[in-house]
């Protein structure tokens, strides 16, 4: 299926002539604008726009009106004076200065009609805001019609033409073949009379069969038609030869179309065959006394505009351009053939064009790709292989450890390098006792220089040095109480050597150097208390 836009700046304009009647009455040609009241609002006509207007003069010119009928600006759209095949028009504004009205007042609407020669039309725009008048505001022109309102031409501008228009099969040639039309073929048709029908006819023109494809005919909308064989009981040719193709014309009124259906199958005659015809088009033969509508659009078939009801291709058509339509929720750059820069096609869902959108596509061929966002940085420490569109999150590669219960955890890492080492509880005042005490043995130790191995955590038991004597045989032996934050743990050299004796003065064997009395003391003399010399 085809999505219903076209390509940037394309606009469909829809003309209808009536081309089989004198329709023209005399025009009353409004005149270009002249003046200047100060004010203006730009009024801006795309190429897609002017190459839709019927211009066929030399001197073309567009004006526009107030709601009361006030011309209030008008421009050239001759050639010559295009630029780019652009134009402008300035609408002007009511001189408040002067008591009449002599322009727009703010937030009128504009209305627009073309002077091509001796044709007057009115023009049907379609912008891209509201047609509103705002002085210095700039309201571009996004689509466009026009509708021929009277001409000063004296000339009976018929199409009509003599038509041999095939009359409906009767007979019986004793067998057939069955083509099925579906409603969606059915509804291509341009049928406009009560009595329409299909006339099926062989390769040298024979009429072998037709059908009414009126409304009230059809059934749920379809339509089958007998096409009929040849009768070989007889000599003369009366119906289809076995492979023959066959065609198609519609019969509406007093007009004759030529079919162009695309089958189910092969288009050849099949003796009690059924062939599906699963699309078609119509293209005007001819025309009796029945006026003929002029619809130009794009005729060609194989064109993305292909328009079925156009009678008159008007150079409009452009090719399919297949891609991916998923534009997200932005407006789509190709407008679609109603005129309208605001297609929005968001297949998947997500908000955001498609990874390989095609903004010139115009005929989605499934191959959307949906954004991935994500790191696209294969060094860095987040990348993401699955992402297609880059969202800068992208984090570097940090080494360390990343261990929460290692002494070296580092919180801003995020890739382990094997660093880790453990917490070693220990004291690390380095005048205390214990000092790095990694064995625990309540003796500190010299540094290793090995993480892991030194104490690296204070644990608040730092035992401080206390001097004393550690000589348990001296005389001043500190001796231990069993609390090591008061037991002498340094040896100072005070220790005192342990000398045994008599430590009397009066003792016979009186020792000075003793500081240990070992109860030796000894004094001869006479114990007797009863003699003179009684000691």
């Amino acid at each position: 299926m085809k999505l219903n836009f076209s390509k940037s700046n394309f606009l469909i304009v829809t003309i209808l002539l009536l081309t089989s009647q004198n329709i023209f009455s005399q025009c009353d040609l409004p005149q270009p604008f002249t003046g200047n009241t100060g004010s203006n609002m730009t009024v801006f006509f795309t190429s897609g726009a002017i190459d839709a207007l019927p211009l066929n003069s030399d001197a073309p010119y567009i004006v526009a009106f107030s709601p009361d009928g006030l011309t209030v600006g008008s421009a050239s759209v001759a050639s010559a004076d295009l630029i780019g095949g652009q134009q402008s028009l300035a609408v002007w504004a009511d001189d408040t200065a002067t008591p009449e009205t002599d322009g727009a007042m703010a937030g009128q609407p504009i209305s627009f009609q073309l002077v091509d020669g001796n044709s007057l039309y009115d023009l049907n725009l379609s912008f891209a805001g509201p047609n509103s008048f705002t002085a210095n505001g700039q309201l571009p022109v996004i689509a466009a019609s026009a509708e021929l309102n009277c001409s000063d031409l004296d000339s009976d501008s018929s199409s009509s033409l003599s038509c041999d228009l095939p009359q409906e099969f009767s007979g019986n040639t004793g067998s057939n073949m069955t083509i099925f039309m579906t409603p969606d073929v059915i509804g291509a048709f341009p049928l406009s009379s009560d009595s329409p029908y299909v006339v099926a006819l062989s390769p040298n023109g024979l009429i072998v069969g037709s059908a009414s494809v009126a409304s009230a005919d059809l059934i749920g909308g379809q339509q089958s038609i007998g096409v009929w064989g040849d009768d070989t009981g007889t000599p003369e040719i009366d119906g289809l030869l076995a492979g023959e193709e066959i065609s198609f014309q519609l019969v509406d009124g007093n007009s004759l179309y030529d079919l162009n259906l695309s089958f189910g199958g092969l288009n050849s005659y099949v003796t009690n065959g059924i062939l599906p015809a699963i699309a078609g088009t119509a293209e005007l033969n001819c025309s009796g006394s029945e006026t003929i509508s002029v619809n130009p659009g794009c005729t060609d078939e194989n064109a993305f505009n292909y328009d079925n009801t156009a009678t008159e291709d008007d150079g409009s058509c452009f090719e399919i351009v297949y891609g991916c339509t998923d534009n997200g929720l932005l407006p789509n750059g190709v407008p679609n053939v109603n005129g309208s820069f605001l297609t929005i096609n968001d297949a998947d869902g997500d908000q955001l064009p498609a990874f390989n959108y095609n903004p010139f596509a115009n005929t989605d061929d499934g191959s959307c790709i949906s954004v991935i966002l994500g790191c696209m940085d294969s060094t860095a420490f987040n990348y993401d292989p699955n992402a297609n569109t880059n969202d800068s999150s992208c984090i570097p590669v940090i080494f360390g450890c990343t261990d929460i219960a290692a002494f070296n955890y580092n919180p801003l890492v995020n890739t382990n390098d094997g660093s880790c080492y453990p917490v070693i509880y220990g004291c690390l005042d380095s005048n205390a006792f214990n000092f790095n005490d990694y064995d625990y043995d309540n003796v500190g130790n010299l540094l290793t220089g090995i993480n892991g191995v030194d104490v690296n955590t204070d644990n608040g038991l730092c035992i401080p040095v206390i001097f004393g004597c550690l000589d348990q045989t001296a005389l001043n032996y500190s001796i231990p109480s069993g609390d090591v934050f008061t037991d002498a743990n340094t040896d100072d050299g005070s220790c005192i050597a342990l000398v045994l004796g008599c430590m009397e003065v009066w003792a016979d064997n009186y020792n000075p150097l003793a500081n240990l009395d070992d109860g030796s003391c000894d004094r001869l003399g006479c114990t007797s208390e009863w003699a003179d010399n009684y000691d």
